[in-house]
């Protein structure tokens, strides 16, 4: 009776330890917001290495992205801040139907602008962005606002507020007309703002051009130390996000705004 008891205890003691076992060989395989990070990591040194860049799907028919393969350093890095800052990280049973564009990172890591899933060992850790990260990531990855009409209303109205707090308000604007022609326009009242935010708001595309170089332009409209263009572009460091935001203007407008400019002389 005695060694029966004895070789119980020991079945249990075994099941004991081997359910411990288990579950800390589970639990140390679910993924965690450092797992992805480090993911993301690995692949930008990657990518850095081979020289690769982002792989992007349009659809020509509906003037829309489908899917972009993300590869290029800088957006990796800037989507290791989003998921550093998400909104909500929670383990999920599957990946749910998707809004396109989706994004793909290696072969782990699937999603949209809006959540991104890291898969691993049967786990799957849903990482959701707040809503300031969906929008530069969306805009990011399509590199074009003008098919995504919340990305660009989004940054239009945020970058018009910043630039009414930026002006320099006088009581005339500067102009300066070279042999009859524009050459040089200084923002300081109200009235010739708003025909520079009717161009914003009705542009033509956006996108990030915070890697860019961007170059002297000639004839050129000055806003703030901040914002300067010509009569097609507009380029903004955008305090918010800290992007540089390059907005193309619809040629009506620019033709508009050209004809305005020169009756300010």
């Amino acid at each position: 009776m005695k060694k029966r008891s004895i070789i119980l205890l020991i079945l249990i003691l075994v099941l004991i330890v081997g359910c411990g076992i288990s579950i800390y060989v589970h639990n140390k395989n679910v993924p965690t917001k450092d797992t992805v990070i480090s993911y993301l990591e690995r692949q930008r040194d990657a990518f850095l290495n081979d020289d690769l860049s982002d792989m992007q799907e349009y659809d020509e028919k509906i003037e829309k992205m489908i899917a972009v393969h993300v590869g290029y350093g800088v957006t990796l890095d800037q989507i290791m801040l989003y998921v550093a800052r998400a909104e909500a990280v929670q383990q999920v049973k599957a990946i749910p139907g998707l809004e396109r564009p989706f994004v793909f990172i290696g072969d782990r890591i699937r999603g949209n602008n809006e959540k991104l899933y890291y898969s691993k060992s049967g786990h799957i850790l849903e990482i959701t962005l707040n809503d300031m990260d969906r929008l530069m990531l969306l805009l990011q990855v399509t590199r074009n606002g003008q098919a995504y009409p919340r990305v660009r209303k989004a940054y239009s109205e945020g970058i018009i507020s910043q630039i009414q707090s930026e002006i320099n308000y006088g009581d005339k604007d500067i102009v300066k007309i070279a042999n009859g022609e524009f050459s040089y326009l200084s923002i300081r009242t109200q009235e010739t703002a708003e025909m520079l935010y009717r161009c914003i708001r009705n542009c033509k595309y956006i996108e990030d051009a915070t890697y860019d170089s961007c170059k002297p332009l000639c004839p050129r409209i000055e806003v703030s130390e901040n914002c300067y263009g010509d009569l097609h572009w507009l380029y903004v460091n955008y305090q918010k996000t800290g992007q540089t935001i390059h907005f193309c203007f619809e040629d009506e407008d620019a033709q508009a705004l050209y004809k305005y400019i020169m009756l300010l002389q």
